[in-house]
């Protein structure tokens, strides 16, 4: 949000070597916190990167299919006492970015748009959904408390994950 992004562009990843930094924080509190990223993927070979908490197992994050736009990725649930700790991404592909990694203890939270202490600038919040989790026409799973919605075919069926578009 304050213009630094950690970035892997598309072709610079290397099969010799796996690239690796570490964000250093500090808590107040223990507590189970729910980690977040905000990512950028340049394509399907793009999508994932390495996340790990301390000496935690790390785990692939991401693998979802909204590419060319920055959105919120979860990176796992953690417990954690008070004090210092490590967040390592590690290189799995090329074509990946980072700006911003979120902590909190909501489990209900869910971060739509770039986190800031200036809301002056808030950036568009945009809403995308592949439909792959939702059988037929995608609708299926949706509740809609008001309004009239349908799934338009106006994009190309074939090209996945880009399938369904809802109006």
């Amino acid at each position: 949000a304050t213009g630094s992004v950690l970035a892997l562009p598309e072709g610079k990843g290397s099969d010799t070597a796996c690239g690796r930094a570490e964000l250093d924080f500090a808590l107040a509190n223990a507590g189970v916190y729910h980690a977040w990223a905000r990512v950028r993927w340049s394509n399907s070979c793009g999508n994932s990167v390495g996340f790990q908490v301390d000496t935690a197992p790390g785990s692939v994050v991401g693998q979802d299919a909204v590419f060319g736009t920055w959105h919120w990725i979860q990176a796992g649930a953690f417990r954690l006492p008070p004090g210092n700790h490590t967040i390592t991404l590690s290189e799995r592909e090329d074509g990946v970015a980072v700006d911003q990694i979120l902590l909190s203890t909501d489990p209900a939270f869910v971060p739509s748009a770039p986190i800031q202490t200036d809301t002056a600038n808030v950036d568009i919040r945009r809403f995308a959904d592949s439909f792959n989790r939702s059988p037929g026409h995608g609708l299926k799973q949706w509740d809609f408390p008001s309004g009239n919605w349908e799934v338009a075919f106006a994009l190309d069926p074939n090209r996945i994950p880009n399938q369904y578009s809802l109006v």
